[in-house]
């Protein structure tokens, strides 16, 4: 809060980044990066603003003229306008609207720039947008040249390649790059066929040389420009497992330009050729999540499939049963020589610790271990079960735990098992406690107790070495060495 009102007397700042998660009074951080980063006077040119929620903007007071590159999150589609207002010199704008306002009109008087040129527009919310406001929104920025969205609906016509090109060529005569991301949630009567034909005209085949997939799920239909371009490094491409049966308009489906990928499994039926089917066409991702994992089988010896030589983060996020297919788990392994972090729930990963054999090495890259742990469905934490982890991840540096409650580390040993995890993992730097629900309820280190708890119960610390960094609260417990 006191960077905000710094920023007018900042000469020479001309970037700026801010980003406040849940738990952050939404209103109150709207208000203040409002008045200071747009209305008062300031040198920033570039501002990116995420708020969990999205900004809610005032009408001007007066204009910024200077900035003119701006990532915002807002909540409605009135504050986008109210942008279009406050920034008349705005160049390169990048917007996600949150909800959909009942009320909301497009203003009759609105303003808009005269020299945008990039614009993306990205929602969740299936009200926010309909195709007619899409088509008045950009009807009124001719001079945009890249043009993408990301866009969850119930309207029809947006897989409508007709409605598309007729759009893209009256409303945006300059455009040269166009990407899109659509995900129609109501997959009646749609035939996938019959929407990619629309999408084969001369227009987006030979004139543009815009290629489009398409493919369902069971409530949902994909339809995406292909290759993928996510460039920024926040981008995130949620799909569905459903991807392996794509079909395109043609152009490579492959893409080398997605640094973060998120598949979800459905808990579906699906073979590890058809995971891996989709897993290749993205071989420089940086990270990985999947989640709903019910795979069978064993890859198929007729699919070539590509080292990830990228890729440092791994997710695994409930696999069926909460047993996930050996197979699966070290064939990907084997995938990722620069795998260094692991996400799992915790039922999932001792069972994984009772499948693999320690001789494999497979898991010995991994450095940084975040485990989540919900007591309906992961149990009870047992010093048995650290040993397992411990031995079988024997280079862990950095240990993080997510639990929604601490039940699941019974009370008369709490603190033996904070002492085993602190010690068991002997390379650690980091320690991470965080409980989301309720209190951690670790009386032993509460009075000022911590750091004397510290000296006698942690071997590191037991030679008169200090802790780097010790804190504790009521929902939180972070150590480095």
């Amino acid at each position: 809060m006191e960077l905000l009102i710094t920023i007018p007397k900042l000469k020479n700042l001309h970037e700026l980044s801010l980003r406040c998660g849940d738990g952050y009074e939404n209103f109150k951080w709207s208000s203040l990066i409002d008045y200071y980063v747009f209305c008062e006077k300031n040198t920033l040119k570039k501002v990116y603003i995420s708020l969990s929620e999205g900004m809610t903007l005032n009408s001007p007071i007066k204009q910024n003229y200077i900035l003119n590159d701006l990532r915002i999150s807002v909540q409605t589609l009135d504050d986008l306008y109210r942008i279009f207002e406050i920034l008349p010199n705005i160049t390169r704008l990048r917007v996600n609207v949150a909800t959909h306002n009942a009320s909301q009109l497009i203003p009759l008087q609105a303003h808009y720039p005269k020299c945008l040129n990039a614009f993306h527009i990205e929602t969740y919310d299936t009200q926010v947008m309909l195709f007619d406001d899409m088509q008045c929104l950009l009807r009124n920025l001719p001079t945009i040249t890249h043009f993408s969205l990301e866009i969850h609906t119930c309207d029809k016509y947006y897989l409508d390649g007709n409605s598309w090109e007729s759009m893209l060529s009256t409303c945006l005569p300059q455009i040269s790059q166009f990407y899109m991301m659509i995900r129609y949630h109501d997959n009646n009567f749609i035939d996938v066929n019959a929407v990619l034909e629309k999408f084969s005209t001369e227009f987006w085949l030979n004139e543009k040389k815009w290629f489009v997939a398409c493919y369902m799920s069971n409530t949902i239909v994909y339809l995406d420009t292909v290759p993928h371009v996510l460039l920024n490094k926040c981008d995130v491409l949620e799909t569905t497992i459903h991807m392996s049966n794509l079909k395109s308009t043609g152009g490579c489906v492959q893409s080398k330009y997605v640094q973060e990928i998120s598949i979800d499994g459905h808990h579906e039926h699906f073979s590890m050729t058809e995971w891996f089917q989709i897993i290749n066409q993205f071989p420089f991702i940086r990270k990985l999540d999947l989640s709903s994992i019910n795979t069978f089988g064993f890859a198929s010896l007729s699919v070539k499939f590509s080292h990830l030589v990228s890729l440092h983060h791994l997710g695994i996020y409930r696999s069926y049963q909460n047993r996930t297919n050996i197979n699966f788990f070290t064939h990907m392994i084997k995938m990722m020589p620069k795998l260094k972090r692991l996400s799992i729930y915790y039922t999932e990963l001792i069972y994984l610790t009772k499948q693999l054999n320690d001789a494999e090495n497979l898991c010995c890259g991994i450095e940084y271990l975040d485990i989540i742990s919900t007591a309906k469905i992961d149990g009870q934490i047992i010093a048995a079960d650290i040993d397992k982890v411990s031995s079988l991840f024997r280079n862990i540096k950095h240990l993080k735990f997510h639990l929604t409650s601490i039940r699941v580390m019974k009370p008369k040993y709490r603190e033996t098992l904070l002492i085993k995890m602190l010690n068991d993992f002997s390379n650690l730097i980091s320690f991470n406690m965080i409980c989301s629900k309720t209190n951690l309820k670790f009386h032993f280190l509460e009075s000022g107790q911590l750091n004397k708890w510290l000296k006698t119960n942690v071997d590191k610390l037991m030679n008169n070495e200090e802790a780097l960094y010790t804190s504790y609260s009521k929902t939180c417990f972070q150590l480095w060495f």
